[in-house]
């Protein structure tokens, strides 16, 4: 529910918006110390969890009523995630698989074979720092005196773990032309805390010439009442090709959720040794999976196609059919399951798919 109420958006209008610098924003200060003691807990400083990732490359091309999305190849990976203080993490992928649904060359980076650890640290890199290097992060040290902020509008939500007050922070660089992120951060109030972050990046942030455009997800999850860690992730990647002038472009879209956290856990000092993602440097075919691969495409969440059809629906006067259908759809992870494995007949069928995941 609190990534639910998360993924809408909290919006006001552009005239009530006030950007201000970081050092003049005293939730942001509280952020920032924030992340740099979060580690000094000694129950919460180490931990393990598990990783399901699933990573889609994929087509796009342009037709006169939105991009159409044609998977590639996708893979699905298991990796075991060990943290511990002062920000020190591993990933060990234990089970690998892939499948293509046409021929290719694909070799990814291998940092998109795993999740974002201590949400990036002080600095953002991506694609093994050959998409994006050392982009100061808004919620650091060094970033209060680089980015501006605009505070936003608070939920309170209520849960089994009591009342979280989260406010939405927009963040931009001061200098427009420098390589930095933009987007929103979501924060816990109370604890000056990062519970969510979707940003993007300014075109000089970007170090490949052929990307033309990176948007990350990062939502974290409370545990033990006192430390958010990473829940779910999801990093798309857009690339176009200049040579050639057609509406074609390649997406890479990595997705990924955590879960089975044990905290205060104790790890050998070689646990941290070697490569920061290691483990399987291929798909391996032993390992035993619970459903084919193609089925977990069926409830990746949407692609922006998907979104789309939504639109489309609504402005095309199916709104209220996408209404009566939501009100009467029992929600269950069986009937979600079997909705989903259904393929979409018609563009309105598409677009309650695509709101149901």
């Amino acid at each position: 529910m609190l990534a639910l109420l998360l993924s809408l958006p909290m919006t006001r209008a552009r005239a009530q918006v006030e950007w201000r610098a970081g050092i003049d924003v005293e939730l942001i200060r509280r952020a920032v110390v924030h992340r740099a003691d979060r580690d000094a807990d000694t129950l919460l400083a180490v931990w393990h969890a598990t990783a399901h990732g699933v990573v889609r490359f994929a087509s796009e091309v342009h037709h006169g009523s939105g991009p159409i999305e044609r998977v590639i190849r996708a893979d699905e990976l298991r990796v075991e995630v060990y943290g511990e203080a002062p920000n020190r993490s591993k990933q060990i992928i234990v089970a690998w698989r892939d499948t293509s649904f046409l021929p290719n060359r694909v070799n990814y980076h291998r940092d998109h074979l795993g999740i974002v650890a201590n949400d990036f640290g002080g600095v953002i890199r991506l694609g093994d720092g050959e998409e994006v290097r050392d982009v100061v992060h808004p919620v650091s040290p060094a970033g209060v005196g680089q980015y501006q902020y605009a505070i936003g509008d608070t939920l309170t939500l209520a849960g089994a773990q009591g009342r979280i007050r989260v406010v939405a922070v927009q963040v931009r660089p001061i200098d427009g032309a420098a390589a930095a992120a933009v987007g929103t951060l979501y924060l816990d109030i109370d604890r000056a805390a990062l519970v969510r972050f979707r940003f993007t990046f300014t075109p000089a942030a970007y170090r490949d010439p052929t990307v033309e455009g990176i948007t990350v997800t990062l939502e974290n999850t409370l545990q033990e009442n006192t430390r958010w860690l990473p829940w779910r992730q999801s990093i798309v990647i857009r690339r176009g090709t200049p040579w050639l002038d057609l509406p074609l472009r390649t997406v890479l879209r990595a997705d990924w959720t955590l879960a089975d956290y044990a905290l205060g856990v104790s790890h050998p000092d070689e646990q941290f040794s070697g490569p920061a993602v290691a483990g399987l440097r291929r798909p391996n075919a032993d390992a035993r999976w619970d459903a084919p691969l193609v089925a977990q495409l069926d409830l990746l969440p949407a692609t922006d196609a998907d979104v789309a059809a939504v639109w489309e629906s609504i402005l095309g006067g199916e709104a209220e059919w996408l209404a009566s259908r939501i009100v009467r759809f029992e929600l269950s992870s069986a009937s979600l399951q079997q909705e989903l494995s259904n393929p979409a007949q018609t563009p309105r069928a598409r677009a309650f798919q695509t709101i149901l995941r």
